[in-house]
């Protein structure tokens, strides 16, 4: 039994060409019961597109159990796929643009009751890599297309290595320090991150851009967890903390000699 996904898109715009589309696949052979996948794809339709938008909004009896976004080829979520009220709304950047039929955008998993999923674009919009933002229609193609259905592995390596800037302006956060920050996980994709802030501080989920809590003067620690528990870790000293840090390091220097110096006076006078 194949599983039907009938998308009704809600974008009428007669007489005028679509310069990209999202395309749905789903597994050429589902199973008749249990989670439904449908991957999403981007056909540039020969455009170099920079940037994308949208909401997808599935029906009250399809439960969205699971947004993957690994080997995304968006590199920089503005707004990470994520489910609200039945809506999914995500926004992402790639620097340099993608030029493709194919190219993932993230993967949708569903407990339906229903195995007809009807699926509505709305707010869609793509932009072209022109350097200026130029803005293109972004359709949904209403032709489902076939996914031969892999067995699914569990990620065993962590995300990819990623650093973090500080920075700070005028217009956000009243012109306090905060940092930004990326992490990619080409397999199950990124799931949270936690921002430490000092050395015996905790840590607490934050996305980028974070504002700093202290000022920014401490090291600065951001773990990246993908959906399968792997840990991947950045770390940032701030000027101020660097020169704090360094003096900590120099008086522990200072100390340990001292304390050598001292044991082998002792030692030399016991003899």
């Amino acid at each position: 039994m194949r599983t039907l996904i009938s998308i009704m898109c809600l974008l009428m715009l007669t007489g005028q060409a679509y310069a990209a589309e999202l395309q749905l696949f789903v597994p050429d052979t589902p199973a008749p019961s249990g989670p439904v996948s449908i991957t999403v794809v981007l056909n540039t339709e020969g455009e170099n597109i920079n940037a994308i938008e949208g909401s997808l909004v599935v029906p009250r009896e399809a439960i969205v159990r699971e947004i993957r976004d690994g080997n995304s080829a968006v590199n920089f979520w503005i707004e990470r796929p994520h489910d609200t009220d039945g809506t999914i709304r995500f926004a992402g950047i790639t620097p340099g643009g993608i030029v493709s039929e194919g190219a993932l955008i993230f993967t949708l998993i569903f407990d339906a009751k229903e195995r007809d999923i009807h699926l509505n674009l709305t707010n869609a919009k793509a932009y072209r890599n022109d350097g200026e933002g130029t803005e293109v229609t972004l359709s949904l193609n209403t032709a489902i297309k076939p996914q031969t259905k892999e067995e699914e592995k569990k990620d065993a390596s962590p995300p990819e290595e990623f650093t973090i800037s500080l920075s700070s302006d005028s217009s956000l956060f009243e012109g306090k320090p905060f940092i930004i920050f990326a992490a990619q996980d080409k397999q199950s994709g990124i799931d949270y991150y936690e921002i430490c802030e000092g050395i015996f501080s905790g840590c607490v989920r934050g996305e980028s851009p974070y504002l700093l809590q202290i000022g920014g003067n401490a090291l600065i620690t951001v773990r990246a967890f993908d959906r399968d528990g792997n840990i991947r870790l950045a770390r940032l000293f701030t000027p101020e903390a660097k020169g704090r840090y360094a003096l900590y390091g120099f008086l522990g220097i200072l100390i340990l000699v001292s304390a050598a110096m001292v044991l082998r006076r002792k030692s030399a006078f016991l003899r």
